[in-house]
């Protein structure tokens, strides 16, 4: 997270290609830990908003990148984040 928080603190990388990756991966582990049934409560709460955070963050650095076609150097990367 340190590493996430530090890459997003710097104005060169904090939309770079490996930054929106990172917290797409963040997102979609996530997205995991919400698809557990046994997630309830509190917890499932948490999650959720963390899950929230992670996909506002990624929505508003795309936005800043100038969209998804912006990525176009990235294919791989662009792929991903339609899934």
């Amino acid at each position: 997270m340190s590493e996430v928080n530090a890459l997003l603190a710097n104005p060169r990388t904090s939309t770079s290609d490996v930054t929106i990756a990172a917290v797409l991966m963040l997102l979609a582990i996530e997205e995991a830990d919400l698809a557990d049934p046994k997630r309830k409560g509190d917890d499932r709460r948490c999650s959720m908003s963390v899950n929230e955070a992670h996909h506002n963050g990624l929505r508003t650095m795309l936005r800043q990148r100038g969209g998804l076609a912006a990525l176009s150097g990235n294919r791989c990367l662009q792929v991903c984040l339609l899934m």
